[in-house]
């Protein structure tokens, strides 16, 4: 047996192992709070990208000669956020799965 092993933990080591749990326990927190607005501004995205590409509501925008849609590349760019926050999410639920 090692030394360690009957050593009693001293009340600074509890200290620092309780310090470390909530460290982790907060970081975890702060995690989901990421994870659930991903998932939140994806949804809104998609809504936004469906709406436009209906023809719901259109974006435009004043080139000086006048108003000039510019809705496609707005859908675009949505597509684009999509992607990237869908990566996220996917890196987190693979992550989670080898936890």
């Amino acid at each position: 047996m090692s030394n360690f092993a009957q050593t009693p933990l001293g009340p600074n080591a509890l200290q620092c192992i309780f310090a470390a749990k909530r460290e982790q326990e907060m970081a975890n927190d702060g995690l989901i709070n990421l994870v659930a607005w991903c998932k939140r501004e994806r949804e809104s995205l998609q809504m936004q990208r469906e709406m436009l590409q209906s023809g719901k509501f259109r974006i435009f925008k004043n080139e000086g000669s006048g108003q000039v849609d510019t809705s496609s590349d707005s859908i675009e760019r949505i597509t684009a956020n999509i992607t990237e926050l869908d990566a996220i999410l996917a890196d987190y639920e693979a992550r989670g799965s080898r936890a």
